[in-house]
């Protein structure tokens, strides 16, 4: 029962905290291991901009710091974490609510630490998609996570 009450109040804890409420996205799930989140991000009022599509912060906005605080909450204070860069791509407009579905890799945490026994620091990229109702790609962003040894410091 404790493993399931885990993701429900990091979930409450996002869609709570008045920084990430005011992306508009909303966290729909987490899974009970906490290596996947989804995001709803609906096409309202306050998402949309002048020409009726949702605004392009908004869509980077609501899933910044979602990676970051899954490894963060894996590793501890074991290890420096930055949230390094990003990079979105605007493939088409937003004219519906969007669905992105972050994912953790099986294993992730295991080769990020194996990899830092042997090296200083590690960076990894990570894709989201952006979802929109018919299913069809919106946005992509690639997230650059730096992780580094404390030990190194």
């Amino acid at each position: 029962m404790y493993s399931s009450i885990k993701p429900l109040l990091l979930k409450l804890f996002f869609n709570s905290i008045p920084f990430y409420r005011r992306t508009g996205g909303r966290v729909i799930y987490i899974s009970p291991d906490e290596t996947e989140v989804h995001i709803k991000l609906p096409h309202k009022w306050s998402t949309k901009n002048f020409v009726g599509t949702i605004y392009g912060g908004h869509i980077y906005s609501a899933i910044d710091g979602v990676h970051f605080t899954l490894f963060l909450r894996k590793f501890k204070n074991k290890y420096i974490l930055w949230d390094k860069s990003s990079t979105i791509r605007f493939l088409k407009p937003a004219r519906t609510s969007l669905i992105a579905k972050i994912k953790i890799p099986d294993n992730e945490f295991d080769a990020i630490q194996q990899e830092l026994k042997h090296n200083e620091s590690v960076e990894r990229t990570y894709t989201i998609e952006w979802k929109d109702n018919a299913g069809n790609t919106v946005a992509q962003i690639d997230k650059v996570l730096y992780f580094k040894n404390k030990k190194a410091l």
